[in-house]
């Protein structure tokens, strides 16, 4: 992290800068922004991602209790989602708002109306208490990625690339980030 921030990024200009983290009530937002507002010299635009919807344990465990119960999933699934991040969310939301630092909700995106629990048929949102599916990144990518790139056209991905990621090297992998962006022009 010191190399980025002291050597890699002041000997360069770029496009944008992304700052996210698993945000905690604790966090010292005025750091954050003060960070978010340094950064603006290096880049034409930095934007803060926000928290994603947590849970007291992974989302699949409790989909699946839900559903060996007979229980609507996204009640169970309701039951059981940490309650800070949607205060953290608020926070930053409300110090980002109009000024120079962009802020991305990921907490709204996938919680406008109620929070999503399934990314596609039979594959969770999240593999986690936290973190995306191959999948489910598709689904946030699709929500977000216009606000982020208005001028370029969203690759389309399919659920079955995901599959083919897992297969031949994991999840989360170069060939299934590859996906996503196959479509953005090269350097």
């Amino acid at each position: 992290m010191r190399y980025v921030f002291e050597k890699f990024i002041p000997g360069v200009h770029l496009d944008g800068i992304i700052i996210a983290a698993r945000w905690q009530i604790e966090t010292s937002w005025q750091e954050i922004i003060n960070t978010a507002n340094a950064a603006r010299f290096y880049a034409n635009r930095v934007i803060i991602f926000g928290p994603i919807v947590e849970y007291d344990q992974a989302l699949p465990r409790i989909l699946a209790r839900a559903i060996a119960s007979s229980r609507s999933e996204a009640a169970f699934a309701e039951r059981h989602r940490v309650g800070f991040t949607e205060e953290i969310d608020r926070r930053f939301s409300t110090a980002l708002q109009g000024g120079p630092v962009e802020y991305v909700s990921v907490y709204q995106a996938l919680c406008a109306q109620a929070c999503e629990i399934w990314a596609a048929k039979d594959v969770p949102l999240q593999f986690d208490n936290s973190h995306l599916t191959c999948e489910g990144s598709m689904e946030l990518a699709r929500k977000v990625g216009p606000r982020l790139f208005p001028d370029i056209p969203l690759a389309v991905a399919h659920a079955d690339e995901c599959a083919a990621g897992r297969r031949i090297d994991g999840p989360g992998t170069a060939s299934a980030r590859r996906s996503f962006f196959g479509a953005l022009p090269g350097p």
